[in-house]
């Protein structure tokens, strides 16, 4: 994604599902940003942000997880005009039996 002109935040929201039906699934994302006219590297510097939402009392019932401002103008080289690299992981806070899937990424405001 690009930063357009003008940004302050950008907030992001997962949504999941999984085979269980009690716990919580925690997920860390990861954003790192890159001036367009800069070389990429193998290894970009992430931030980082972890939270832990709780599955559906249905198996297989869709959940989203949200992480509010998870960028920021001026922070990790994250402007107008840069290229937004992203991770998403499953945190070590969860102790789900089964498999979670992730569905896909919303974002608001600037992306």
């Amino acid at each position: 994604a690009l930063l357009p002109l003008g940004f302050s935040t950008a907030s992001a929201t997962l949504t999941f599902y999984a085979d269980a039906t009690s716990g919580s699934a925690g997920w860390i994302l990861g954003i790192s940003c890159l001036n367009p006219n800069s070389a990429a590297t193998a290894a970009p510097n992430f931030i980082t942000a972890t939270q832990t939402a709780p599955v559906s009392t249905t198996a297989d019932g869709l959940v989203t997880v949200s992480f509010p401002s998870v960028i920021r103008n001026g922070t990790n080289g994250c402007a107008a005009g840069s290229l937004v690299s992203y991770s998403i992981t499953r945190s070590s806070t969860d102790h789900l039996s089964g498999v979670v899937y992730l569905v896909g990424i919303t974002w608001s405001g600037a992306v």
